[in-house]
């Protein structure tokens, strides 16, 4: 177990790109990190808010992202403590998308942070703490599944409503206007495969690998386990993309990433 000695609820958890890092949420405003392979707590960070840390995410240059759901706050901070640096304070009634947000994912440079909003859009910011755009993805009140960048940092990903959508990020960033997306596929939430070439797309009890290039369905997987009757959670790839993987409330459940075979 990885433990931080306070005793104290963790709101999320995750591990950093390169697997060395496991970084936790908590109550109070607590950021917790542990080494992956000893366990060893390594360091705590204490937000400048005391308001819970709902979500975390670690950007492939080491950068530690957090937000502070409740209290409409999100930050960064460079480890082992670093300073940190309050992207989004709690705004006034009239700003309505910047109200509530719910889950952060910094680009894979750790230059870009999209926060997700309960109000159905994501809204880009810098590492700076600069509000570069927003996007709209669901409509007020839907909320987002699902937001991630492409591995080349050039295209932003978001599901909601029951669909996927891809922008092109230079195009979103251009600051023209509310702009449509490059493709929408059905799906309620997806994955980006290590090299960017193919999207796990899930979509009820069953997932299909789409090749991003264009949007060609090239394998279809059963996800429901039928078995055991067990839901099915999110499905993805492994890390090296050789797998394709899901979780249930019975187990993990591979199947080999092979275009042309379906699986069940």
């Amino acid at each position: 177990a990885f433990d931080s000695g306070t005793g104290r609820a963790i709101y999320d958890v995750c591990a950093s790109p390169d697997g060395t890092l496991v970084v936790a949420g908590g109550t109070e405003g607590r950021i917790f990190a542990w080494d992956a392979r000893s366990r060893e707590l390594l360091w705590t960070f204490r937000c400048p808010s005391t308001g819970d840390v709902t979500g975390v995410a670690v950007a492939v240059n080491g950068r530690v992202f957090a937000v502070q759901g409740q209290i409409g706050i999100a930050l960064w901070c460079d480890p082992p403590i670093g300073e940190s640096s309050v992207l989004i304070e709690r705004p006034g009634p009239s700003e309505r998308a910047m109200a509530s947000p719910n889950w952060i994912t910094p680009s894979p440079d750790g230059e870009l942070m999209a926060i997700d909003t309960r109000e159905g859009s994501v809204l880009l910011y810098g590492a700076d703490g600069s509000r570069l755009a927003e996007v709209e993805v669901g409509g007020a009140g839907l909320g987002i599944w699902w937001t991630d960048f492409h591995p080349d940092g050039r295209y932003l990903a978001a599901a909601s409503n029951g669909l996927v959508k891809i922008w092109d990020l230079e195009d979103v960033l251009s600051g023209v206007g509310p702009l449509p997306p490059v493709r929408t596929m059905p799906g309620d939430r997806f994955d980006i495969s290590p090299e960017g070439d193919r999207l796990l797309v899930r979509s009820s009890g069953s997932a299909r690998v789409v090749r991003w290039e264009d949007g060609t369905d090239v394998q279809q997987v059963i996800l429901a386990d039928t078995d055991v009757g067990a839901p099915v959670l999110p499905a993805e790839f492994s890390n090296d993309g050789r797998w394709l993987l899901a979780r249930t409330f019975a187990g993990i459940r591979r199947w080999p990433a092979d275009p042309g075979r379906a699986l069940d």
